[in-house]
């Protein structure tokens, strides 16, 4: 998937080889977003497989000329008259040993930098998990802990409409108004006729 800067630009996004960044990003110095998608890792792969090949060819070329090198320097000691011509086979095997060893080295140099590329491209993508499933966890709390402080009102308050004071004299019982007259105490309230307030 292309990172935002190619994407709103219309550009193509292609990885850099030096850096986790698109080549685009690199060249304009900003900062890229660059998500690497399956089949650039399937590329990753296909290209260090084929950088492996060419080192193991790189290593028998060099013990070939090698080989060719240790059988040039003994033609040259066991005949005097052909000392030259062996010389210069050794000369010619030298070259191309080190024309293969520096070759190696090439392709030994591009492998290391592509599994490193690999690793850091691997550790980028996994941050990036990581701080999505942070935000998701984040979210989460917060919502349980919106949930926990919110006032839930209890089943058994007991909600009272507005009572008149008429409507509350009138719902009075005569032995209330008989122990009033007599100056005697009131009486206590019953179940049945106790309301919560």
């Amino acid at each position: 998937m292309p990172c935002s800067h190619c994407l709103r630009k219309a550009r193509e996004c292609r990885s850099s080889e030096h850096s986790d960044s698109c080549v685009e990003c690199v060249r304009r110095g900003l900062t890229c977003d660059l998500v690497v998608s399956q089949s650039t890792w399937d590329r990753l792969d296909r290209e260090s497989e084929a950088l492996e090949v060419r080192i193991a060819e790189a290593e028998r070329t060099i013990a070939l000329e090698h080989a060719a090198e240790d059988a040039a320097r003994e033609a040259s000691e066991a005949a005097l008259a052909a000392a030259r011509a062996a010389e210069k086979d050794a000369q010619r095997a030298r070259h191309r040993s080190a024309s293969a060893r520096a070759k190696f080295l090439r392709l030994q140099k591009i492998s290391n930098l592509a599994r490193r590329k690999e690793h850091r491209l691997f550790e980028k993508e996994l941050r990036a998990i990581e701080d999505e499933e942070r935000e998701e966890a984040e979210a989460e709390d917060r919502t349980r802990s919106a949930e926990s402080s919110s006032v839930t009102v209890s089943s058994s308050v007991v909600v009272h409409e507005d009572v008149s004071f008429s409507q509350l004299v009138e719902g009075l019982s005569p032995s209330f108004w008989e122990v009033l007259d007599s100056g005697g105490e009131m009486p206590a309230p019953t179940a049945g006729s106790s309301q919560g307030s």
